[in-house]
């Protein structure tokens, strides 16, 4: 489900392949998409409400939302495993995805380009993303129990040698919430002055059992 509050906007979708956008004051459908290759995993729209992203299985559409094409403007494929989460930047020059390979990747939404910007990885089948409030960095949550903190800024000027050339070095840290108990990350949110973030875990092997924590992102800040 994605909701954009500003003139609201409700749109959903899941397994039975269909994106439905919704009248909020009503409750009726006024549209419909079907997404044929696979179940919709996760939705995002464009803070410009123009556009709206849609993941799935190995690959991402965008749907034009200014018009009544059934059709997906932009296709990014060529990926692996189910794409879980989706999201974009306030500037709206790019849109960042999450999935099951591990995998963050950073699309260049000035460009009309197929291929992912930029992307790092995290040692766990990736849950969730969140953007930063100052836009400069991802928080990522895998099944392991993990949140990985991503200054995407950093490797702008951070380089090592390595095999004779110069490769970028990306800035990451992370926080496990409980390494005795490894309980899957399943959202994370962050409070608008960016002092706390809440994380709602879950444990399959105590009955999918649900916990809200609350961790001070100063445990997070770079040296």
């Amino acid at each position: 489900m994605s909701l954009n509050s500003d003139n609201i906007l409700l749109v959903t979708a899941g397994y039975d392949r269909t994106i439905r956008f919704w009248q909020a004051n009503t409750a009726a459908v006024y549209r419909t998409i079907m997404h044929e290759d696979s179940p919709t995993n996760c939705l995002a729209i464009h803070p410009q409400k123009t556009l709206l992203a849609a993941g799935s299985y190995q690959h991402i559409k965008m749907y034009d939302l200014m018009s009544n094409n059934p059709n997906p403007v932009m296709k990014l494929d060529q990926l692996q495993k189910n794409i879980v989460t989706l999201g974009f930047s306030d500037d709206r020059q790019f849109m960042f995805s999450g999935g099951e390979d591990r995998f963050v990747r950073i699309w260049d939404m000035r460009a009309a380009k197929t291929k992912a910007h930029r992307q790092t990885d995290v040692d766990g089948a990736i849950n969730c993303v969140t953007l930063h409030p100052n836009q400069t960095e991802l928080l990522i949550g895998d099944q392991d129990g993990t949140i990985t903190r991503w200054d995407m800024a950093s490797d702008k000027h951070e380089k090592q040698e390595k095999h004779d050339k110069q490769e970028k070095q990306e800035k990451k840290e992370t926080y496990v919430i409980d390494a005795n108990n490894p309980s899957a990350i399943r959202s994370i949110s962050i409070n608008r002055d960016a002092s706390m973030m809440a994380a709602v875990t879950s444990n399959a092997s105590i009955n999918d059992y649900f916990d809200i924590i609350e961790i001070s992102i100063s445990q997070f800040f770079f040296s």
